[in-house]
């Protein structure tokens, strides 16, 4: 890698643009493009990075792209923000997930990174052994993008979600808790943001 002192070039190469990629990258650096510690390039650009990002990029071809920038002085990060080999079965990626080919590419282009950043300290745990440069990198969201709501009067009280249908599934903890609560205390209010169970409608009327 270059030492001439400039902002590190960074390029990201994602799968989908989605709540996943925004909070793990996209938030990330754009803050430190606006404060001058790195250049954010396309991903047409990414062999001349000097550290590429993947995330959630588990193709065919991934493992050789990765091998292939190495060759040419790139760095490769590999970020991950689930437990890919054990998800639960609610999760809409679990069945692609569980394909013995899609496993082993997958631990060879953990081990093949230069390093892996993950989400959580659990996280770190259930990675440490694909990589000894492994960093927890927590998810991040720009509040300066939202306006601030107005308060809800103060004899209505809010629960909010936000998170999409691949965390359905968390919420099946609360299955036989939002009709009987909204039934005692009339003046709660439910608010989804992304997705909402589809047993929520028959639960609370």
């Amino acid at each position: 890698m270059s030492s001439v002192a400039r902002p590190w070039r960074v390029a990201a190469l994602i799968t989908e643009v989605d709540g996943s990629s925004m909070a793990r990258c996209f938030t990330h650096y754009d803050y430190l493009e606006k404060t001058g510690r790195l250049t954010m390039l396309s991903r047409w650009q990414v062999f001349d990075a000097d550290v590429a990002v993947f995330h959630r990029y588990w193709k065919s071809d991934t493992l050789e792209l990765i091998k292939s920038l190495q060759r040419h002085g790139v760095r490769v990060a590999v970020d991950v923000d689930d437990d890919i080999f054990h998800l639960e079965k609610s999760n809409p990626a679990w069945h692609e997930y569980q394909q013995p080919q899609f496993r082993d590419a997958a631990k060879r282009v953990l081990k093949a990174a230069d390093g892996v950043f993950v989400s959580t300290p659990y996280l770190c745990e259930k990675y440490a052994h694909f990589s000894d440069n492994i960093k927890v990198i927590p998810n991040a969201i720009d509040l300066d993008l939202w306006e601030r709501a107005p308060r809800s009067p103060r004899d209505t009280v809010t629960i909010g979600f936000a998170g999409s249908v691949s965390h359905l599934g968390d919420l099946d903890l609360l299955r036989g808790v939002f009709g009987p609560l909204l039934r005692q205390y009339p003046q709660v209010r439910l608010t989804f943001m992304g997705a909402a169970p589809d047993w929520l409608s028959q639960e609370i009327g």
